[in-house]
C-alpha cells in the first residue's frame, strides 16, 4: 500500500512520540522552566501547607507565631514496605526549591509507628523526620493537632538557607489506609536509634549527670561490695509542649577483697537506658539512649586505676569489656613501680563484639590501670568494662600487713546531639572500707 506525503508524516510524528516515551522518564513528565532548579516534573497531584522558620539551636524555639506558611507541591507519590517516593517542590524565600525524596520504612520502637529514612536525590534538602503515626498515638503531629485521622510528618532542613520545613497531613492524603494497615502488618525491621533520635538535630533544654546518692557498701563473705550510680539525662523539648528524655544510668561496682586471697576486682557498667516522649496528654517509652560513655568526637575517656599501699602491691592485672566498636577497638593495661618511678603497658587490639580477657604480671607495680585507647565506647545496658587485680605482700617494702587500697574511675559521656558536646572526665574515688589483710 502507498503512503502520501500526509500520511508519511503522521507516521513519523507517532514513531516520534513512541522513542521519546520509551526514555527512563514518566510519560506525564514534561519540562519545567530553565533556571537553577530546573528539572522533569509532573502534574501536581497534592497540595499542602508548610511551615518554616530559620532552623533553631533547641526545639523549644520552633514558635507558630513565627512560621512563615508556603505551599508544597506532590508530583510523585509512593509508599510500600520496600520503598517510599515523594517528589515535588516548596517555595523557599519565594523561590519554588525541588525534592525527590527517596528512601525505606522501618517501624518505630513504639507500636503503630512508622518511620522513615530518606534522602533528597537532589541534594537540596536534608531529611530530618519522616513518620506515619495511626489514630491511636498521634505522639507526633506537634504543630497540626486538628488532623482526624492517621497522620504523617515530614521535617526537612533546606541546605541553602537553613530553613526548617514542617509538613503534617493525613497520612490518607498520600496513602490509603488499607495500605496502612498491611504495611502496619508486615514484616519490617526495626528503626535503629540514630533514626528514632530525630530530635537530636537540635540541642537539649537541659542536661543533668549525677550521682544517684551516698556510695553503698555490702558485706560479703571474701568481699566488701561499694557501689556508686549515675544519671545522665538529655531533655529537649519540641514546640511548647513535646518532651523527649534520653536517659542512661551508669554504675561502678568494687569489690575490695577482706585479704590478698581473694582479687580486687572492679566494672562500670551501663545498667539501664530509656527514651520517653511526653506530649502533655499521652506519653511512651522505648529501652535505648544516644549517650555514648567513654566517647567523644577525640576519642573519650574511660579508665580505671588502683593504688595500692606498701608493703602490698600489685602483682597481676585483667581486663575484660563488651563495647561498640568504632574501626579497630584498642585497650590497655599499664602499671608503675611507684616507689622506683618506673612504668610500662601494653595495647590491646579486639574486634566486634568485643570481649575478651587478658592478664598481664607485673610484680610489685604500686599502681595499675585498666582502660578503653580509641574505637570503643559504650552504649547499650549491659555494656561494661572490668578489671581485676592481684595484690600480694611484699617484705621488702615494709613489715605492716593491713593496708588500704584506692580505685580511681574517670570516663566521659558524649551526647550524640547537635552540639556535639562531650562531657568530663568525670572522676570518682573508692577506697576500702577497711584494710586489706595480706597473707
Amino acid at each position: 500500500m502507498k503512503m502520501n506525503f500526509k500520511q508519511w508524516g503522521v507516521a513519523l510524528l507517532a514513531a516520534s512520540i513512541a522513542f521519546t516515551s520509551s526514555l527512563s522518564l514518566p510519560s506525564n513528565y514534561v519540562k519545567a522552566e530553565e533556571g537553577m532548579n530546573s528539572q522533569l516534573t509532573a502534574p501536581v497531584i497534592k497540595t499542602f501547607s508548610a511551615s518554616m522558620m530559620q532552623k533553631p539551636s533547641k526545639g523549644s524555639e520552633l514558635k507558630e507565631e513565627e512560621f512563615e506558611k508556603e505551599q508544597v507541591n506532590l508530583y510523585d507519590i509512593k509508599i510500600n514496605p520496600e520503598e517510599i517516593v515523594l517528589s515535588g517542590d516548596v517555595s523557599i524565600d519565594g523561590e519554588k526549591t525541588p525534592f525527590s525524596l527517596s528512601g525505606k520504612l522501618y517501624k518505630h520502637q513504639i507500636s503503630g509507628v512508622l518511620v522513615g529514612d530518606l534522602s533528597d536525590e537532589l541534594g537540596n534538602f536534608k531529611v530530618e523526620r519522616f513518620e506515619i503515626e495511626n489514630s491511636e498515638i498521634k505522639a507526633g503531629v506537634f504543630f497540626n493537632r486538628t488532623l482526624p485521622d492517621e497522620a504523617f510528618a515530614l521535617y526537612m532542613t533546606h541546605e541553602g538557607s537553613n530553613k526548617f520545613v514542617i509538613i503534617e497531613e493525613s497520612a490518607l492524603e498520600i496513602t490509603s489506609s488499607e495500605n496502612l494497615g498491611s504495611i502496619y502488618n508486615g514484616e519490617l525491621q526495626v528503626a535503629s536509634n540514630e533514626l528514632i533520635s530525630w530530635f537530636t538535630t537540635f540541642d537539649p533544654e537541659e542536661t543533668k549527670i549525677e550521682q544517684s546518692g551516698e556510695e553503698s557498701v555490702q558485706e560479703r563473705a571474701t568481699h566488701q561490695v561499694k557501689t556508686s550510680t549515675w544519671s545522665l539525662v538529655n531533655t529537649y523539648t519540641i514546640g511548647f509542649y513535646i518532651i523527649y528524655t534520653d536517659i542512661s544510668a551508669v554504675k561502678l561496682f568494687v569489690y575490695f577483697p577482706i585479704d590478698t586471697n581473694s582479687s580486687l576486682n572492679t566494672e562500670f557498667k551501663i545498667i539501664g537506658t530509656k527514651m520517653k516522649w511526653d506530649n502533655g496528654l499521652r506519653d511512651g517509652t522505648w529501652y535505648n539512649s544516644n549517650w555514648e560513655i567513654g566517647s567523644g568526637p577525640n576519642g573519650g575517656v574511660l579508665e580505671m586505676r588502683v593504688n595500692a599501699n606498701k608493703p602490698q602491691a600489685i602483682k597481676q592485672t585483667g581486663i575484660s569489656y563488651k563495647m561498640i566498636k568504632k574501626g579497630t577497638p584498642q585497650f590497655s593495661i599499664g602499671w608503675s613501680y611507684s616507689w622506683y618511678g618506673i612504668s610500662a603497658g601494653v595495647t590491646l587490639n579486639g574486634n566486634q563484639p568485643v570481649s575478651s580477657e587478658t592478664f598481664k604480671n607485673h610484680n610489685a607495680a604500686g599502681v595499675s590501670k585498666v582502660e578503653k585507647v580509641k574505637n570503643a565506647h559504650m552504649l547499650l545496658a549491659g555494656d561494661y568494662l572490668a578489671g581485676t587485680w592481684d595484690l600480694d605482700y611484699y617484705p621488702h617494702l615494709g613489715e605492716n600487713k593491713a593496708v588500704n587500697a584506692t580505685v580511681t574511675l574517670k570516663f566521659s559521656a558524649y551526647a550524640r546531639s547537635a552540639n556535639k558536646k562531650v562531657y568530663g572526665p568525670i572522676v570518682a574515688y573508692s577506697t576500702s572500707p577497711t584494710k586489706i589483710i595480706s597473707k
